[in-house]
């Protein structure tokens, strides 16, 4: 998703982007009635988002580790 909301930010960001540059998928449809702050927004809480998982991630594998042992 974050990879999509990034594209979208950038094709907003090119001088013109043409209906060909703009994917067709229903997912991009719901990323295009967007204003930028909102996508803005939505990409920050993904970033947010992934960091945690990251980060919950490398505080759960040494513990799953020793228990597996």
């Amino acid at each position: 998703m974050l990879q999509r909301i990034d594209r979208m930010i950038a094709l907003r960001s090119s001088p013109s982007p043409t209906n060909e540059e703009v994917p067709q998928s229903a997912v991009f449809a719901q990323l295009k009635i967007k204003t930028s702050d909102e996508l803005l927004a939505m990409k920050k809480i993904s970033q947010d988002q992934i960091s945690r998982y990251e980060r919950v991630q490398r505080t759960a594998s040494p513990i799953i580790n020793e228990r597996g042992q």
